[in-house]
């Protein structure tokens, strides 16, 4: 199985990412001080989420 780590910074917790950019999408990121800056962007304060995305299953237009 292919897969890659991804980080999410956002205000709130998001328990079931949404990952289909056709719909709105999040911003993830590779490394984690990325997403920690998006997390403070708002709020100053924030949360990073951490997800394991399984490359087998995504298709490119």
């Amino acid at each position: 199985m292919e897969s890659m780590v991804v980080y999410l910074g956002s205000d709130h917790v998001i328990k079931t990412p949404d990952f289909d950019f056709r719909k709105q999408s999040l911003r993830v990121s590779t490394t984690f001080e990325d997403a920690k800056k998006q997390a403070h962007k708002k709020v100053g304060i924030g949360v990073v989420s951490v997800y394991q995305l399984d490359l087998e299953h995504l298709s490119s237009i």
